[in-house]
């Protein structure tokens, strides 16, 4: 009985010895004895006292894990992100979907904000210059779906500040959001106004260039 359980505290001891550390990419891999693998930061590895044969405590596999957590979100981010931009509040609700964690996700967040990797302003910018060059709209819409997407009022309202009514980018968008609506074939004059006040244009500025 007695060996026994010295075999089992060997066993349970040898389950928590490293038994590799090396370069994986941009991580540092960190294998076990009984097969499993971790991977972290080379700024979290330089925190830990961590060497080949060295057994580990029930604590510091604690913070190997948590740190690996961290790690799968942030490549799983990396890939989300290279399809496309997105915003922090998008990124945080497409990997809570895949079923990562809160604070592996905010982590994350914090690294690829640190990194100019995600960048809710210059993502609005692009998002705005895309929207009016293929689907005007007025400013009060294209500030709604900022907001949609998780872009902060301050931030919308400062990507947007030159679209005034009045600025020639405003009426310039209406334009080809007019544009857009005249070319197609026999539709009623107020249809065409009603799609241009749904997009956020003022009736004046609709019945002004409609008349002419």
């Amino acid at each position: 009985m007695e060996e026994e359980e010295q075999e089992e505290g060997s066993n349970s001891q040898s389950v928590n010895t490293i038994t590799e550390i090396k370069e994986r990419g941009a991580f540092i891999g960190i294998t076990l004895s009984n097969g499993s693998s971790f991977f972290i930061f080379p700024e979290d590895y330089t925190q830990l006292d961590l060497m080949p044969d060295k057994v580990l405590s029930a604590e510091l596999l604690k913070k190997i894990e948590f740190l690996n957590n961290i790690s799968l979100t942030y490549k799983k981010a990396i890939n989300i992100l290279s399809f496309a931009p997105t915003t922090r509040f998008l990124l945080k609700q497409k990997l809570l979907k895949k079923g990562f964690d809160d604070i592996s996700i905010t982590k994350t967040i914090e690294r690829l904000s640190e990194k100019k990797l995600i960048d809710d302003k210059k993502f609005a910018a692009s998002w705005v210059s895309l929207r009016l060059s293929k689907n005007p709209e007025s400013t009060f819409i294209l500030k709604s779906n900022l907001l949609k997407k998780g872009v902060d009022r301050e931030t919308a309202e400062d990507v947007l500040k030159d679209l005034t009514p009045d600025s020639d980018l405003y009426i310039e968008s209406f334009k080809k959001a007019l544009s857009k609506q005249l070319r197609k074939s026999s539709r009623p004059t107020e249809k065409i106004k009603m799609s241009l006040v749904r997009k956020g244009y003022p009736i004046s500025l609709i019945n002004k260039y409609l008349d002419n």
